[in-house]
Parts: structure tokens; C-alpha cells; sequence
């Protein structure tokens, strides 16, 4: 599932390499996505059968959020607009019955108004 993921997200939001990973993310020399399962919860769903949730991190960093003072949201704009994409693809060509982006938290480092890091929490139904 994270390559379904890492396949529409190269294809929608070309702009950010994405990564994905089992140690979760790494810091990058350039803004960089990072895609990682936390884990899987399973619940009944019907007699015998079960409901799967997958939780995803997705994670923007940018090693420099200050270094381009013009452009002082492009990590939140990335954000926003992977949760836009996800929001369009949320059967992720087909491989979940649903999908949908739950929270983002953004950092943003100390001394800096620009924000350095946005972390998307991915629900995905299978």
C-alpha cells in the first residue's frame, strides 16, 4: 500500500521526492516526503470478517525552512496539497475502500516564522 501511496504522490505532487521507509524519516538536504506506516488495527466488521485500518505518517521536511524568504508557507502549501490529492485518490487506485488525511501537525523551528516540518496522519481502510 505505501507504494500505491509513494506512486500517486510522485505522479500528483511531483515538486517533493518521496521516500518510503520502516525507520521513518531521515533528515534531508532538500525538501523531502516521507512515507511511513505506524501500524495496522483490525475490527470486527461482520460476522467474519474483519475491518483493517492501515495509520500512515506522512512527513514534509525542509532542511532550511528560512533559506527562501519569499516563500515563507511552502512546506504548509505542500501539505495542503497532499491533503487535496489524497481527499481526490482516496481509493488509492483501488488498493483501499477508504482513505482519509485526519490531522496535520506542523513544526516550525525555533527563531523562525517559516514552518520546517508538516506531519499528515493517513487513515487508510482495507
Amino acid at each position: 500500500m505505501s507504494d500505491a501511496i509513494e506512486a500517486i504522490l510522485s505522479d500528483l505532487v511531483p515538486d517533493i521526492p518521496w521516500k518510503t521507509g520502516i525507520m521513518g524519516p531521515a533528515f534531508p538536504k532538500s525538501v523531502t516526503g516521507y512515507i511511513c506506516c505506524n501500524g495496522v488495527r483490525y475490527q470486527p466488521f461482520v460476522k467474519r470478517d474483519l475491518e483493517s485500518i492501515a495509520e500512515f505518517s506522512l512527513t514534509i521536511i525542509s532542511p532550511n525552512p528560512a533559506g527562501d524568504p519569499g516563500n515563507t508557507t511552502q512546506v504548509e502549501d505542500y501539505a495542503m496539497k497532499v491533503r487535496a490529492v489524497l481527499d481526490q485518490e482516496y481509493t488509492l487506485d483501488g488498493w483501499a475502500v477508504d482513505s482519509s488525511v485526519e490531522s496535520i501537525t506542523f513544526g516550525t523551528p525555533q527563531g523562525i516564522s517559516n514552518i520546517g516540518a508538516a506531519v499528515l496522519q493517513f487513515l487508510v481502510k482495507f
